[in-house]
C-alpha cells in the first residue's frame, strides 16, 4: 500500500486525521510507504506565496516518489487524502500516475468545498480515477451528496467516522449537583466558526438571569473577531478568555464544562474534531448543521440547529431545558461517554474493515 497525504506539520483538521490514520492503519497493513505531499520542513510558511512555490517542487519530487514506487512493486494499491478547492489540481496528477500503473486507488474526502458547489476539478477527479476505486467519506450525508452530484455509485463508497481517531479519555466524575452551567467554545476564533452567534447566546443567558460561566478558547483569526471577544468579557463577568489550549489545558477545559456551543456558519465545515473531543468528556453538545455535523451531534445525543437570526435564542432555551431536565448531572455525563465509546468502536471497527480490504487487494 502506498499512503499520499498531507502529514502534519502544518497541523490542521486533515493533516491530524492523516497522522492518526496512518498511526491506526500502519501496524494491520501487511507492506507499505508513506508519501508525505505536503512540505513540513516549510511549514512556518504555511498559505504564503514562498509556500506556494515550495510545494509545487515538493509535489513534482512526490511524483517522481510515486512513480518508483508503482513501477518496483506490482501489488500495491494506493490511498490518497484528496484536498479540497484548488488543492485537487496537485491530486489530478497523482491519480493519473495510479491509474497508468491500473492500481486500486482510495480516495478519502475531507471537505465540502465541492460537494456544496460542483467543482469541475472534481469532475476530473472522478473520471480519472474510473470505477478501480473506493471513496472514503465522513457520514451518509457527505455519501449522499456525492452520489448524487457526481454519479459515484453508492458500493464503492465506505463511511467512516474521523471518531476512529481519538482514544478513550480519562475521566474521572464524582457526583455533585451542577449548580451553575459552564458552557465552552473553542476554535480557531472567528465569525465564520459561530464567534459572534456563541456571545449572542451568552447574552440571551444573561438576560435569563440564569447562572451560567462560558469559556472562550483558540487563536483569534483576525482583528474582528478579537474585537468581539474582548468587548464581550468586558460587557458580562461570566465571559473567559483562554487562549490557545494544548495539552493538559485542552484536557482540563474540556473537563471544566457541562455544555459545548459550536455554532459554524463555516460553508466548507466539514466533521469538526472539537465536537468529538469534548464529547469523550461527556459533555452536551449544541451546534449547527452545517456539513457533517448534523450527524455528529445527533450520534452523540446533542442538538443541532439551523443557523438563523434567533438560533442564539433557541439554543440558550435549550441549555436551560437541559439544565432543569439534569442533562448536565454526573449520571448524564457518564451515560454520554459511555456511548460514545460505543460510537468509536463502531468506526474503528468500520475502519479496520477497510484495512482488510486494502490487504487483500
Amino acid at each position: 500500500m502506498i499512503f499520499l497525504l498531507d502529514l502534519p506539520k502544518p497541523i490542521h483538521g486533515m493533516s491530524v486525521v492523516n497522522k492518526a490514520f496512518i498511526d491506526k492503519v500502519s501496524s494491520e497493513v501487511d507492506d507499505y510507504v508513506v508519501i508525505n505531499t505536503a512540505p513540513s520542513y516549510a511549514a512556518n510558511y504555511f498559505n504564503g506565496i514562498l509556500w506556494i512555490i515550495v510545494k509545487f517542487f515538493h509535489t513534482i519530487f512526490c511524483c517522481f516518489k510515486l512513480f518508483y514506487n508503482l513501477s518496483t512493486n506490482t501489488n500495491k494499491s494506493v490511498y490518497r487524502s484528496i484536498n479540497g478547492g484548488w488543492g485537487q489540481c496537485y491530486d489530478v496528477f497523482y491519480i493519473l500516475i495510479v491509474r497508468a500503473f491500473s492500481r486500486k486507488i482510495y480516495i478519502h474526502h475531507h471537505s465540502f468545498s465541492y460537494l456544496n458547489n460542483t467543482s469541475n476539478i472534481f469532475k476530473i477527479v472522478k473520471i480519472i480515477t474510473g470505477n478501480k476505486v473506493t471513496h472514503i467519506v465522513l457520514s451518509n450525508h457527505m455519501a449522499d451528496i456525492l452520489s448524487s452530484k457526481y454519479g459515484v455509485e453508492k458500493i464503492n463508497i465506505t463511511i467512516i467516522s474521523n471518531l476512529f481517531s481519538f482514544d478513550d479519555a480519562e475521566n474521572n466524575y464524582f457526583s455533585k449537583p451542577v449548580e451553575k452551567v459552564n458552557i465552552g467554545y473553542l476554535s480557531n476564533i472567528q465569525m465564520d466558526k459561530g464567534i459572534d452567534a456563541f456571545i449572542d447566546v451568552c447574552r440571551t443567558l444573561n438576560s435569563l438571569n440564569f447562572n451560567f460561566t462560558a469559556k472562550i478558547a483558540g487563536p483569534f483569526s483576525d482583528d474582528v473577531s478579537k474585537k468581539i471577544v474582548i468587548a464581550a468579557v468586558k460587557e458580562m463577568a461570566q465571559i473567559t478568555y483562554m487562549a490557545p489550549l494544548y495539552t493538559e489545558g485542552r484536557v482540563n477545559f474540556y473537563k471544566s464544562l457541562d455544555c459545548f456551543v459550536f455554532p459554524s456558519r463555516y460553508r466548507y465545515e466539514a466533521e469538526p474534531l472539537v465536537l468529538y473531543e469534548a464529547a469523550m468528556y461527556g459533555i452536551y453538545i449544541l451546534g449547527t448543521r452545517q456539513g457533517c455535523m448534523e450527524e455528529v451531534i445527533e450520534k452523540m445525543d446533542g442538538t443541532s440547529f439551523v443557523f438563523s437570526t434567533n438560533m442564539a435564542q433557541e439554543i440558550a432555551a435549550t441549555i436551560k431545558d437541559k439544565f432543569e431536565s439534569n442533562c448536565f448531572s454526573t449520571p448524564a455525563k457518564n451515560r454520554r461517554i459511555e456511548h460514545i465509546k460505543k460510537e468509536r468502536i463502531k468506526a474503528t471497527s468500520a475502519l479496520i474493515k477497510l484495512v482488510k480490504e486494502i490487504n487483500i487487494v
